[in-house]
């Protein structure tokens, strides 16, 4: 989320710098610059928040599935396999599951579908429960699901990998083509001093902004995307 907020705000501050300093007009360029921060973080931060919320808790199902399997093939206890991974996963997750202290283990594995929303949970839910009313090795009964859950979080590793390189690449081309405003502005002083008069390349500045803020948005959709199976949004 660091490296977003920071590229995203930067990217931001820079096209209201490349605004005001391409049409010498300190109302255009305040207007740029407020118009992208409360764009940041009335659209953009929320898409790349719920993104990274979901990112973190597939870690954390990953986690929670594996360490609850190990634990309940070896002491073969629902309520043993709670206390021995509750503590293992994260300090959200813990507290999740100390709100729903006064269920039976089997209505908290249940519950958890509401904390983890995502299909392969709840097979592996009704798995457990299958396993606690016919017996079994829990562990064989189970393997597809430990198997396709270590695929997710590898996808989602390599994922979040790729939205951070391509966020990079995009941003880094936008700063060359500010940087091509302000060469030109400084080179071709005389040229732009007849065109701060025209309305039209008034207006045409602050429209290429929009442009910029328009194509951040685009990426941020298409990068934070998850094709991930039976996955709903967390909450």
């Amino acid at each position: 989320m660091r490296v977003f907020n920071t590229l995203g705000l930067t990217l931001t501050i820079i096209i209201g710098f490349v605004a005001f300093y391409a049409t010498s007009n300190v109302f255009i360029g305040g207007g740029v610059l407020i118009a992208g921060i409360i764009f940041y973080f009335l659209v953009i931060y929320k898409i790349l928040q719920k993104y990274i919320l979901k990112i973190n808790r597939i870690h954390e199902c990953y986690l929670f599935i594996n360490n609850f399997l190990i634990t309940l093939s070896i002491k073969e206890s629902l309520n043993a396999a709670f206390e021995a991974t509750t503590n293992s996963i994260s300090e959200d997750f813990s507290e999740y599951v100390l709100s729903i202290g006064e269920l039976n283990p089997q209505e908290k594995l249940l519950y958890l579908s509401k904390y983890f929303t995502f299909h392969i949970y709840r097979i592996f839910a009704d798995i457990v429960l299958l396993w606690q009313e016919e017996g079994g090795k829990i562990l064989d009964m189970s393997s597809h699901i430990t198997n396709e859950m270590r695929e997710i979080e590898e996808y989602t590793t390599y994922s979040k990998s790729i939205s951070k390189r391509k966020s990079i690449e995009i941003g880094t081309l936008w700063l060359f083509s500010l940087a091509i405003v302000v060469v030109l502005r400084l080179s071709l002083s005389d040229i732009f001093a007849g065109l701060l008069s025209n309305p039209i390349y008034l207006i045409a500045v602050p429209g290429l902004m929009l442009v910029f803020l328009l194509s951040m948005f685009l990426l941020v959709k298409r990068v934070t995307k998850l094709e991930i199976r039976g996955s709903e949004d967390v909450k």
